[in-house]
C-alpha cells in the first residue's frame, strides 16, 4: 500500500490520475482505527474493478492534510475525479463509497447521466 503523507505528494498522484483517465481513492486512516482495516480491504476490491489508484493517508503521520481535507472522523475516503474532489464519504459507509467511486469512475470515462446515479 502506498501512503501520502505530504500534500505535494498528493498533488503529483492527483494529476497523474487525470492524466492518465482514471479515478484516485484516497482512504485517510489511523493504526487504532477498528473500521479502517475492513474499509482498506472493501478499497482494495473496488479500486481493482475500476482500474483506480487507491492512496491511505495515516493521519498520524500527515497533520497538513489531515487539517486540509478536515479531518474529524476515520474512516474518510475522498475520490478524486478529473484533478478534483468528486465525492467525500465519512464513517463505514460502504454502500455510499461504492456509489461514489462508481460514480466518479463514469465522470473520468466520459459516461453520460452520472449524475443521476
Amino acid at each position: 500500500m502506498v501512503e501520502v503523507t505530504e500534500k505535494n505528494e498528493l498533488e503529483d498522484v492527483i494529476a497523474q490520475c487525470d492524466s492518465e483517465g482514471r479515478v484516485l481513492i484516497l482512504q485517510f486512516s489511523a493504526p487504532w482505527c477498528k473500521l479502517c482495516q475492513p474499509m482498506h480491504e472493501f478499497l482494495i476490491g473496488i479500486s481493482e474493478q475500476v482500474k483506480g489508484r487507491l492512496r491511505k493517508v495515516n493521519t498520524p503521520d500527515a497533520e497538513e492534510l489531515v487539517s486540509e481535507y478536515e479531518i474529524t472522523k476515520l474512516p474518510v475516503v475522498i475520490v478524486f475525479a478529473n484533478g478534483r474532489i468528486a465525492r467525500r464519504v465519512d464513517g463505514y459507509k460502504l454502500e455510499e463509497v461504492e456509489k461514489g467511486i462508481t460514480t466518479a469512475d463514469w465522470e473520468v470515462k466520459g459516461v453520460q447521466g452520472t449524475e443521476d446515479f
